[in-house]
């Protein structure tokens, strides 16, 4: 059904959808970007506390005292989701306690150089890891500090629940105010629709034009339409009417009338059993003003206009003798397109 109301629906649901996808989308991925910069910018501050733990012994190698104040307690329990590593070149790495048994695979980063990672960790959890690389002691040392993210995960998987319930619920509200300003908006199309059955029934002749801007020049050219079959309906009668005139003046006691309709042409004879013409006067009465007989007052038009009526519809008149005596005249007209 070519509906202009179901048109605007769809479109405002595609648009909504694109909407609701775009928002889903970039709403979660906002929040992730914002709760890992936050992350970062932790690991970053203990890492700096970190690197005032760790020092060369008397013998050369790299250490970290412990029990330092800066070391936040986490980092001594085992899987606390908490930990870090030091790699050192040339030497086994320092880690936290709570990484256990476990070495975090971390790239050696140059001075200065930094990265953040998402690594797998211990007991399955989802690390989000800081890498910076330092000189210390005069070798080169790349330090990890990671923190598990699955409790934050879990965290924007119900902030992206509730915004796609909310999305749904305003994508629904959105879509029944979306169809009532549809249907009053289309409502003066309801008046039109009436004043159509008003004039199919003659309570009209025209369309009101008190109408929206948008559909006015459509009502004004159905009523110039209108206007037009209207003058073209009063000279088809007219000819009708002509031809009928004529040859009830000159009929002795009848007059027939056929009408032959077919795909395309619609055939009128009118026939009367009055004296007839000769075959030299049948061309001579489609000449504008002529009459058979001079003396009996013509219907107006003449049967010129009527010719030229019948031209309107890409048809004509054509004469000829009638079986009754008198004159035939049929009058083709195109119904056609």
């Amino acid at each position: 059904m070519n509906s202009l109301e179901r048109r605007l629906q769809i479109g405002l649901l595609l648009s909504l959808a694109l909407l609701a996808a775009a928002l889903l989308w970039g709403g979660r991925y906002i929040v992730a970007d914002v709760i890992q910069a936050y992350v970062v910018t932790r690991l970053q501050h203990d890492a700096e506390a970190l690197l005032t733990a760790v020092h060369p012994n008397r013998r050369g190698r790299m250490v970290m005292n412990t029990a330092s104040a800066r070391i936040t307690p986490v980092y001594r329990q085992p899987l606390s989701g908490h930990y870090f590593q030091f790699n050192v070149a040339d030497a086994a790495p320092i880690r936290s306690r709570s990484l256990w048994d476990q070495v975090l695979e971390i790239p050696a980063l140059a001075r200065g150089e930094t990265r953040v990672l998402t690594l797998d960790g211990p007991a399955d959890q989802r690390l989000l890891v800081w890498c910076g690389g330092f000189l210390r002691a005069g070798r080169l040392t790349t330090l990890a500090v990671a923190e598990d993210i699955a409790s934050l995960d879990a965290q924007i998987d119900t902030y992206q629940l509730r915004l796609t319930a909310g999305v749904v619920v305003a994508g629904l509200v959105l879509l029944l105010l979306q169809r009532l300003i549809v249907r009053r908006t289309l409502r003066p199309l309801d008046a039109v629709r009436a004043d159509v059955h008003r004039l199919e029934s003659g309570a009209i002749r025209t369309l009101d034009e008190a109408v929206p801007v948008e559909i006015l020049p459509l009502v004004h050219e159905f009523n110039r339409l209108l206007g037009l079959l209207g003058a073209r309906l009063e000279r088809s009668r007219n000819a009708l009417g002509n031809l009928m005139d004529n040859a009830c003046k000159w009929a002795a006691q009848r007059v027939e009338l056929a009408i032959a309709p077919d795909a395309d042409d619609l055939e009128i004879t009118i026939e009367d059993d009055g004296p007839g013409v000769s075959d030299d006067a049948i061309e001579s009465l489609t000449r504008r003003g002529t009459r058979l007989d001079e003396s009996v007052s013509g219907h107006g038009l003449g049967l010129a206009v009527a010719s030229d009526i019948a031209r309107q519809y890409h048809g004509g008149l054509a004469f000829g003798r009638a079986g009754l005596g008198g004159l035939r005249v049929t009058a083709t007209l195109r119904i056609s397109n």
